[in-house]
């Protein structure tokens, strides 16, 4: 198809057709557009021959306005022009990938994720200082205790805190550190070794990067908003918890051991002719000898001065002394013959 017969080309003769059955020169259509000037006529001119160079939409709209056109004198030949799509080159059509920019994160979950990672590098630093009071045996409670453990806080709050600083300024810090340790009592072995325990363990934590670590929002969420977040699991409450589940464990023991000691016993009161309620008055001597014997040492002072306490303030008158005599014998031949070992050697 040749430029004349080009779709674009029968747009620009449907001015001209339109223009002349409305009956109005190109001059007309110049000034009804409101061009001036000597050179208006040819605007309208070139338009009509499709010499114009990229006229504007709004030009070709206006002059079809001014003729008086209607939609369906143009819909046939926009029809054809349309029918002619142009393709997109497949690189045009892909472009370029867009990276998405990165949404800036909320300032309070950011300070909720920096205060879950704390909470936990705190709790991983009280567990190993536990661990290692409880290698050194130290006493749970007491003030030398006490003084170790805020040595050790201490300790690893210098490392974290001097991290990108200087070697020497460090050093000063930890050198103030133990100052304040050992004018609080610690030995320079205790210092020396938590020191080093310390260390050990920053120096793991910043190589697998955990000084870093960070958790998610939902995570840190779950982590401070449970039940007593804020209470941090410290020495002093581990110490707690271990030693009541020590005294547990002992009770229980001491029940099961006590127990074949208490049906003895109830037996013996059955053969003395003990019966009924009278049974109550003697059962609370099987557990005080059995109190006595698990404290003190077989044939030990200590024992014959607690039995004679024992006795002479919990004897009383409707109680049959031959019957107690034989209940503190029994009681103490079952549980020494056990071989069990007394709580602590006071005799």
């Amino acid at each position: 198809m040749d430029e004349q017969s080009s779709p674009v080309a029968r747009i620009f003769a449907l001015l001209r057709q339109l223009r002349q059955r409305a009956e109005l020169t190109q001059d007309q259509v110049a000034a009804a557009l409101g061009l001036t000037g000597k050179a208006r006529k040819s605007v309208i001119h070139r338009l009509e021959c499709g010499k114009f160079p990229n006229p504007s939409l709004r030009l070709v709209l206006d002059v079809l306005r001014v003729c008086r056109a209607t939609s369906s004198d143009v819909v046939s030949v926009l029809d054809e022009y349309l029918a002619r799509p142009l393709a997109v080159p497949e690189s045009a059509r892909a472009g370029k990938p867009r990276t998405p920019k990165p949404v800036p994160e909320d300032p309070a979950v950011r300070a909720l994720r920096r205060a879950a990672a704390d909470w936990t590098l705190r709790q991983v630093v009280e567990k190993m200082l536990h661990f290692e009071l409880n290698k050194l045996r130290a006493q749970p409670g007491s003030p030398d205790r006490r003084y170790a453990v805020l040595f050790g806080r201490q300790t690893f709050r210098v490392l974290l805190a001097t991290r990108t600083g200087e070697a020497a300024a460090r050093e000063r810090r930890l050198i103030r550190n133990r100052k304040t340790a050992a004018k609080r009592g610690l030995s320079t072995e205790a210092v020396a070794y938590l020191e080093a325990r310390v260390r050990d363990l920053f120096t793991e934590m910043e190589r697998d990067g955990d000084l870093e670590w960070l958790p998610t929002g939902v995570e840190a969420e779950q982590r401070m908003n449970r039940s007593g977040r804020r209470m941090l699991e410290t020495d002093a409450m581990m110490c707690r918890i271990e030693m009541r589940a020590a005294q547990q464990r002992e009770y229980e023991e001491a029940e099961r051991t006590k127990q074949p000691i208490k049906e003895a016993a109830e037996k013996l009161l059955v053969e003395a002719g003990i019966h009924g309620s009278d049974l109550g008055n003697y059962r609370g001597f099987v557990t005080a000898f059995y109190n006595v014997a698990r404290s003190t040492i077989p044939g030990s002072a200590a024992r014959a001065n607690k039995l004679a306490d024992m006795l002479r303030y919990g004897l009383k008158k409707h109680h049959n002394r031959t019957v107690v005599d034989r209940l503190a014998e029994l009681v103490f031949q079952l549980y020494d013959t056990r071989a069990i070992q007394p709580d602590k050697n006071d005799g």
